[in-house]
Formats: structure tokens, C-alpha cells, sequence
């Protein structure tokens, strides 16, 4: 009977403990960490449509398609590094450590939310510019990827302030 009750207290603390070795995951990590890799398969699946369509553009009306191009491709660079920054927050195993990333975190997805609006209002206002119909329909693709990076960082945002008891100006 001890030898049954000295078990099941190893498993109970084999099962306590073994959460802290991989890491210190919270409510809503895993659905942002996958909304933010369906994020970067889209990004892929654009850049390689916008490339292939550079390559079909004359050489005047590249330009302007170049410049679409690299908005989205700055304001995604910031919604990667928020997304590198959540996965080594959730595989952190030092309370401290983790503590410390989730505010980096919080304060890198304030930024990118910043750069992601400032790039969906430039577009938006080059759009009045744009004559090309493939243009135009990159330039709105390109919007909504950024509208839909924005809700998802929102939420990772809003997930990191609960516990870090913060404000945010949003």
C-alpha cells in the first residue's frame, strides 16, 4: 500500500513539475502563436504573388508596386518579431525570464500595432494613385492582410496587459 501511495505522489509531482520544464504557456498563447503563423503563410503566399507580378510590370509602374511591397514587408517584420518574441516568452522556464519577455512582448506589439496603422494609411492613400487594376487589387490585399494582423496583435496585446497589470493607449 505505501509502495502504491509512494507512486501516486511521484506522479503527482512528475505531473507538477513537469509543466515547468516546458515552458509557462498561458490562456491564449497557442491561438495567437497560430493566428500569427497563418499570418506569415499569408505574407508568403502574397510576397510571391507580388513578385511574380513585378516581374510581368514595364518598368515604369514597378515603382509604385515596389513600394507596396515594402510597406507590408516592414510592418510584417514587426509582426514577426512580436511572434519570435511570444514563442520565447512561452518556452521561457525562468518565471523572471518570462516576466521580462512578455513585457518586451507587450511593448513590441504596441509598436508593430503603430506601424502596421501607419502602413495601412499610406496605402490607403496610395491607392488614389494607383491606375493598374493588378496594382489596385495588390494594394487592397495588402490592406487586409494588415487589418488582419492588427486584430490578431489586439488580442496578444490584450492577453499580455491582464497579467502585466498594464495600460495601454491604444
Amino acid at each position: 500500500m505505501s509502495r502504491i501511495r509512494s507512486l501516486l505522489l511521484l506522479s503527482i509531482v512528475c505531473a507538477v513539475c513537469s509543466g515547468a520544464a516546458h515552458g509557462n504557456e498561458r490562456v491564449g498563447d497557442a491561438g495567437r502563436a497560430h493566428s500569427l503563423a497563418r499570418h506569415a503563410q499569408s505574407v508568403t503566399a502574397f510576397e510571391k504573388e507580388v513578385l511574380w507580378t513585378l516581374e510581368t510590370l514595364p518598368g515604369d509602374d514597378r515603382f509604385a508596386l515596389y513600394r507596396t511591397y515594402n510597406h507590408l514587408m516592414s510592418a510584417w517584420a514587426q509582426v514577426a518579431v512580436s511572434q519570435a518574441l511570444l514563442e520565447l516568452s512561452i518556452a521561457s522556464t525562468w518565471p523572471p525570464d518570462e516576466q521580462a519577455l512578455r513585457m518586451t512582448l507587450r511593448d513590441q506589439a504596441q509598436f508593430a500595432l503603430q506601424d502596421l496603422d501607419e502602413t495601412r494609411q499610406g496605402l490607403e492613400r496610395d491607392m488614389l494613385d494607383i491606375a493598374r487594376a493588378d496594382h489596385r487589387r495588390i494594394n487592397e490585399a495588402a490592406r487586409s492582410l494588415l487589418v488582419e494582423m492588427r486584430v490578431t496583435l489586439d488580442r496578444l496585446l490584450d492577453d499580455q496587459c491582464v497579467p502585466l497589470r498594464c495600460t495601454v493607449g491604444r
